[in-house]
Parts: C-alpha cells; sequence; structure tokens
C-alpha cells in the first residue's frame, strides 16, 4: 500500500456521527503512514451530501450567511442584500440563526413550536439519535418534504 496513490472520498455522514473526529484521525493517519499527503493524486476527500449540502450552503441556506458567503453580520452584506431583494434592510436580521443542535433544544423547551424541513431527515444523521427524536414529536407542526419520508423514522 505505501507509495501507491490512494484518494478515499468520505461520505458525510462520518463527520456528525458520535466518534467521527475518531474516524477522520484514523483515516488521516493511515494516509499518512502510507505517504499518501502533499502529493499529486493524493489526500482525502470529504463528500458533502445531506440535502446537497454545498449547494443549500452556496445557494444562502446557512443560518450565519447571505447567498454568496456573505456574513449576516456583515452590514455592508446586508445592506446590499436588502437593495436587491427590494425590502428595508430592517427586515433582513443581523444576527446567526440556530443550528440543527440548538433547534432541537429549543423545540424540547418550547421555543420552537414548527419546523418545515425540506430535503433531509432531520433525525438520522443526528449522532445521538435518541435524544434528538423526542422532542420533535412534541412539535405542533412538523412538515418534512422529502422523497425517502416511507423511510423516516419520525415524519
Amino acid at each position: 500500500m505505501a507509495g501507491q496513490k490512494r484518494l478515499p472520498a468520505v461520505g458525510d455522514g462520518n463527520h456528525p456521527a458520535l466518534h467521527g473526529s475518531d474516524t477522520s484521525t484514523a483515516l488521516s493517519n493511515l494516509l499518512l503512514v502510507t505517504g499518501n499527503y502533499g502529493k499529486p493524486g493524493t489526500g482525502g476527500y470529504p463528500m458533502r451530501g445531506h440535502n446537497n449540502v454545498q449547494g443549500a450552503s452556496d445557494f444562502g441556506c446557512l443560518r450565519n450567511m447571505y447567498p454568496g458567503y456573505d456574513k449576516v453580520t456583515d452590514e455592508s452584506a446586508r445592506q446590499r442584500w436588502a437593495k436587491g431583494w427590494g425590502v428595508d434592510p430592517s427586515q433582513l436580521s443581523n444576527e446567526v440563526g440556530e443550528g440543527n443542535f440548538l433547534m432541537v433544544q429549543s423545540a424540547d423547551q418550547g421555543d420552537i413550536k414548527a419546523m418545515y424541513v425540506i430535503g433531509e431527515e432531520t433525525a438520522f444523521p443526528m449522532p445521538i439519535l435518541i435524544t434528538y427524536i423526542p422532542p420533535l414529536k412534541i412539535l405542533i407542526l412538523w412538515w418534512c418534504r422529502i422523497s425517502f419520508k416511507p423511510y423516516c423514522g419520525v415524519c
């Protein structure tokens, strides 16, 4: 194996897993000891997958970014997007939104009453599934719009 070029592609589901960091470290160590870093045709390539993560991110579906990776905390970006969308800048938040884990905690505390999820099985990629599902069951409205709905454990 040493001296041969290796290009492992690792699925996105590995990273949020309970021991995802250990798995990533082990893969990196394997590449290092086999000499598969720093040369053409070598290295590790994590693939982004859930809900077309890369495309959704480019499009502005991130809690801290406008499209094009403009930060919501950047006042000039907020002004530019408000003008482009034809709205008053005060209608665009300059605060970073909550991520998946915080939204589930907020649902569990009763602060979030509804979720509309497009293109993702929300519970499946989470590291500790057993603690993730109960808060979703107490939502007043839980709408999953996905092509593989029959396989969702909570929809």
